[in-house]
């Protein structure tokens, strides 16, 4: 069971209540207030100049700029009315803001009412930012019953009622606030009530005094005389008359009986005497033994949006320590479900792990929405924040890639079935994940690596552009800036589309490079998994096998693909100087059989097959610094990766902590 404290954490704060009535002189006004001080009242002001403040009288309403909303026009009598409204400025001229909810409730009666109609509305005030949704069946029920005690025994219009009335608005703000529940008998003698409207005639009730038909200045004394301290003191005086005038009704029915009542049955005698007991003991509407004729019974709950649908790749984050309440209960598969929801496994992975059907992980992850946090993860971050990966920098690409190489792993899994220790499934698992991040970002890096060349090889395609011109000699060249070349490009290339010159050769690029690299690595991580225990034995460091498998992929990655970026740069290079476009295969072709100096190509090997191999080791010319690059640069990027990993997972072990962290999964 939650605290007390817990469930205010969830159950919106009622600032205050009132109940207010349409008056045919006065027009709308205020009867019953709780806090007393909610609203300004200039008139008290001024006749207590003197009067200590209250801590909450800085921030308090004023009616007249709610009261059209309070007891609004007959057209929206009967609907749920919800406004906000600012305070009276406190001392230092602040102001609070507050939201008011409220469903007027419209009476016609010709003869019972002055003007032919009474409308009240019982109001409830919030703080403007309070959800309110959980008060709306609240405000639904109070109405609904106030509006059936009026119809039937006039309740709220009878004037001996008012101290009921303050009673009411009091017990709901008091209540509601302290335990989110209240039980509000409903009245203390409600059949001496009851026999009294049905006794009365058209005409009597014409001549009744109620709310509509009393003095301002006399309902000013009433309501006086009916709310502050001794208010409860003179509803149990009321509730006392109530039972005297049942018990004189008994007595003169019985003196008016007939005499042929005397031939009544037996049955008849008993529910006499019955009913006279129960004239005799008030007729209470609570207490052991006794039935509750008219109460309202108010419980507030919380209110939860629908939640969101999940999805095998979402990652589910407790909010709170659900081991501390688990109990016996509870549903064994919650139970069994509860230890793998550590802020890092999916639902899939979850499910596997559970060894649990993977729909009733999402069917109990949707019932617990309100105590945790999903965290979408792999293609869906990719489509919700494309506009901003272009500014966001290389580290929203590498995030990119590593998500939705992730979501690929997980979408093959799930069609799939994977066996854990098998190289060859994690080396096809890891290579389809890279061919699919290598595809997605090919498109969204191309735009840079096309400025990335024509600023590396500006002086080449300067030189080569004038000699194609014939003004080589003529002009001075004269280095720009990455955005220089990039509007370069965009004038002379066609607009948008010249950033994708030799978009096919990139893509080929990375999706080989990615398929190898992914794969790679999956595999002998997986492999150094196996050999742990060896690793332990010789006692060599987990971040240097991170960065030896880090490297190995990396140095593996460019070795497969460096003819390719070669390849492709020079297809970019000729197109950026005004060269004819060629294909890449006329350039492999030029490349391979050209001599060294010499521009012409050779003519005694008329194919590629004839010519020797030393030739082919020229499309591999500055892969030992790229190489030097990668081994570096990847070995400390998997290293600073795991040893990152591995620190969180220990923490939220050793001091079972709520983490919540997006990293890529490559096991």
């Amino acid at each position: 069971m939650t605290s007390l404290s817990e469930r205010q954490g969830f159950l919106p704060r009622l600032e205050g209540t009132f109940l207010s009535i349409f008056h045919p002189l006065q027009g709308p006004r205020v009867l019953f207030q709780m806090p007393e001080d909610l609203f300004y009242d200039p008139e008290k002001q001024a006749a207590h100049p003197t009067s200590s403040a209250s801590p909450q009288q800085g921030f308090r309403l004023e009616f007249s700029t709610l009261s059209d909303y309070v007891i609004p026009k007959n057209p929206l009598c009967g609907r749920m009315i919800i406004c906000n409204i600012s305070s009276c400025p406190d001392g230092q001229g602040r102001r609070h803001h507050y939201k008011v909810m409220g469903l007027p409730v419209l009476l016609e009666h010709e003869q019972k009412y002055e003007r032919n109609h009474f409308i009240f509305n019982l109001c409830f005030v919030f703080d403007s930012n309070t959800d309110t949704r959980p008060y709306e069946p609240i405000v639904h029920k109070c109405a609904r019953s106030l509006r059936m005690l009026e119809e039937e025994q006039s309740f709220v219009s009878r004037l001996d009622n008012l101290p009921r009335l303050y009673a009411i608005v009091e017990q709901l703000y008091e209540e509601m606030n302290t335990f989110y529940e209240v039980f509000i008998a409903l009245p203390e003698a409600s059949n001496t009530h009851r026999f009294d409207a049905a006794r009365k005639s058209c005409s009597d009730m014409a001549l009744d005094r109620n709310l509509t038909r009393v003095d301002p200045a006399e309902l000013d004394e009433l309501l006086l005389s009916a709310s502050g301290p001794l208010a409860r003191v003179r509803e149990q005086t009321y509730a006392n008359d109530a039972k005297t005038d049942s018990i004189k009704d008994q007595d003169v029915l019985s003196r008016e009986k007939p005499s042929g009542a005397h031939s009544s049955t037996m049955p008849d005698q008993c529910q006499a005497s019955l009913a006279y007991t129960r004239s005799l003991a008030g007729d209470q509407s609570q207490g052991l033994g006794s039935t509750v004729r008219d109460a309202i019974n108010l419980k507030l709950f919380p209110s939860y949006v629908q939640p969101p649908p999940v999805h095998d790749w979402d990652v589910p984050v407790l909010l709170l320590d659900m081991s501390k309440f688990i109990n016996d209960s509870w549903d064994l598969t919650l139970i069994r479900l509860i230890p793998f929801l550590n802020g890092t496994s999916h639902v899939r992975r979850i499910a596997h792990m559970a060894d649990t059907d993977v729909l009733l992980v999402k069917e109990f992850t949707n019932m617990l929405t309100p105590l945790l946090q999903l965290r979408y993860r792999a293609f869906i971050n990719f489509a919700k924040e494309h506009p901003t990966v272009v500014s966001a920098g290389p580290a929203s690409l590498v995030s990119t890639i590593a998500s939705v190489y992730t979501h690929t792993k997980e979408l093959l899994a799930s069609t799939w079935r994977r066996k854990k220790d098998k190289l060859s499934d994690a080396l096809i698992f890891g290579a389809a994940g890279g061919i699919t991040s290598g595809t997605i970002i090919c498109f969204m890096s191309a735009p840079f690596e096309l400025t990335k060349v024509e600023r590396q090889l500006e002086y080449l395609i300067w030189t080569q552009r004038n000699k194609n011109n014939g003004t080589l000699g003529a002009n001075k060249f004269i280095p720009r800036s990455g955005f220089q070349a990039a509007r370069d490009i965009y004038r002379l290339h066609g607009g948008l589309r010249g950033f994708y010159i030799g978009l096919r050769l990139h893509m080929y690029r990375d999706m080989t490079g990615s398929c190898i690299y992914f794969g790679l690595y999956d595999t002998m991580r997986m492999l150094s998994d196996r050999l742990e225990p060896h690793r332990q034995y010789y006692g060599i460091p987990a971040p240097f096998v991170s960065f030896l498998i880090g490297s190995a992929s990396g140095i593996m990655s460019w070795l497969s693909i460096y003819p390719l970026d070669l390849i492709k740069t020079q297809v970019q290079r000729d197109v950026l100087a005004g060269a004819p476009r060629r294909s890449g295969f006329t350039v492999l072709r030029r490349l391979l059989m050209q001599h060294e100096g010499d521009q012409e190509p050779v003519k005694k090997a008329r194919s590629i097959r004839d010519l020797p191999i030393h030739r082919f080791l020229r499309l591999y010319r500055g892969l030992g610094i790229s190489a030097m690059r990668s081994f570096i640069s990847h070995g400390l990027t998997w290293t600073l990766i795991e040893s990152i990993t591995r620190h969180i997972e220990s923490e939220a072990e050793n001091h079972d902590l709520d983490v919540s962290y997006d990293f890529v999964d490559f096991q």
